[in-house]
């Protein structure tokens, strides 16, 4: 789990190796579905303009929650989910938050895309990561994270890149705040 994805341009945080002028403010929201995690996303779009930050979509979800193979070779069930355009846990989720970023935030001009699996031990359908950048070097990422549990993915996503803010909604999805 040491690969690199493009949320992570920078090894040691994302202020690291950039002068102080040029340092990007970088805001982390995580997504559960809730309506509460989009005022989080909507505030965070508001800000994000504001300072022109780099905003990251996470969405974390059980090591292979809801994907279990029944004897199914793994690598062969991730293609398929893939290739039959069935829906990752989490997916409509961070989607639905990306069209939001889309209307709050200025997405004029090219965009470019790129999507990044990273295989995570125990799980058929590992990290996914997809990142839109502009020619100002803008990144809107969504995130769709593996961890034994949700409190711990969002804990490493912050401790590996060093977000600048980080909101997560109050309600009790699979029982993160009761």
């Amino acid at each position: 789990m040491t690969e690199q994805t493009p949320d992570s341009a920078q090894p040691s945080g994302p202020l690291a190796g950039q002068t102080s002028s040029a340092k990007k403010f970088r805001i982390l929201v995580c997504i559960d579905g809730s309506e509460e995690s989009y005022r989080g996303l909507r505030y965070a779009a508001r800000l994000g303009n504001g300072v022109d930050a780099d905003i990251c979509l996470l969405y974390v979800r059980a090591v292979d929650q809801g994907l279990r193979t029944g004897g199914l070779q793994v690598r062969v069930a991730r293609e398929n989910m893939l290739n039959w355009g069935l829906e990752l846990p989490g997916i409509k989720h961070l989607e639905k938050g990306r069209d939001m970023l889309m209307r709050l935030v200025s997405m004029e001009g090219e965009w470019d895309e790129k999507t990044v699996h990273r295989d995570v031990e125990g799980d058929p359908l590992g990290d996914n990561v997809t990142v839109y950048t502009n020619h100002q070097d803008k990144k809107l990422i969504l995130k769709l994270k593996v961890a034994s549990d949700i409190a711990t993915g969002i804990l490493e996503q912050w401790d590996q890149f060093k977000y600048c803010l980080l909101y997560t909604s109050p309600s009790p999805r699979d029982g993160l705040l009761s």
